[in-house]
């Protein structure tokens, strides 16, 4: 857990140096504030989730981000079967999930002034940001599909596992056009499982939102 930890810290330290540097290559107002308080509905595309989004100002273009949705994602297999088995050929076992999902974080923005002075959108807190996430996933529904033998063996059960952990990264908002935004956001992170066991991962969100 130390190490995990520890190198999202790292993670995150160093793109705060890069961030700095950027800010003073610049002439920027250091009083105003450029981020605004913004309510949306997200949808992510690598991996499915589909979830409401409020982000309020804290501090100078820092914002605190509250997320909640429902993550998807399932498996299909189909059996080997002999060649000349034609009858059997459709036979397949499918999973699928629908996993509640919720993360907390604090965002610092920057780069507004130069996007605006190069004649770009600041809308909706269109910039690049780095930020420290808190996240929940629930095991939530799964859904199993059998077929064989022309007959279809369906099985739901809902499990109340909660995996929790911790991001760093570093993403970008860009507004473009009619309340629409793109988003993307990776860096490392590490999780907890339901069992108590720690791992290590990569954390990347690729998809769009709608302001409310």
């Amino acid at each position: 857990m130390r190490t995990s930890l520890l190198i999202n810290l790292l993670f995150l330290l160093g793109l705060s140096f890069i961030q700095a540097q950027e800010v003073n290559s610049s002439v920027i107002d250091s009083s105003k504030s450029f981020v605004v308080e913004n309510h949306s509905i997200r949808a992510n595309i690598v991996k499915p989730m589909l979830a409401y989004q409020f982000e309020r100002p804290i501090f100078l273009n820092g914002v605190f981000e509250l997320q909640a949705g429902l993550t998807m994602g399932g498996l299909s297999r189909f059996h080997a079967l002999p060649i000349g088995d034609k009858d059997r050929w459709n036979q397949y076992h499918k999973t699928s999930v629908l996993m509640p999902t919720w993360s907390l974080a604090v965002k610092k923005y920057y780069g507004f002034k130069v996007r605006s002075r190069d004649g770009l959108s600041i809308k909706r807190n269109s910039a690049n940001f780095i930020a420290l996430r808190y996240l929940g996933l629930m095991s939530g529904w799964t859904f199993d599909v059998r077929q064989g033998d022309y007959i279809a063996k369906e099985k739901t059960y809902f499990d109340k596992g909660i995996a929790t952990g911790f991001a760093a990264t570093w993403g970008i908002n860009r507004d473009i056009g009619k309340e629409f935004s793109f988003n993307y956001e990776m860096g490392p992170i590490s999780m907890k499982a339901p069992e108590g066991n720690w791992g290590l991962g990569l954390y990347i969100k690729v998809g769009f939102s709608k302001n409310l």
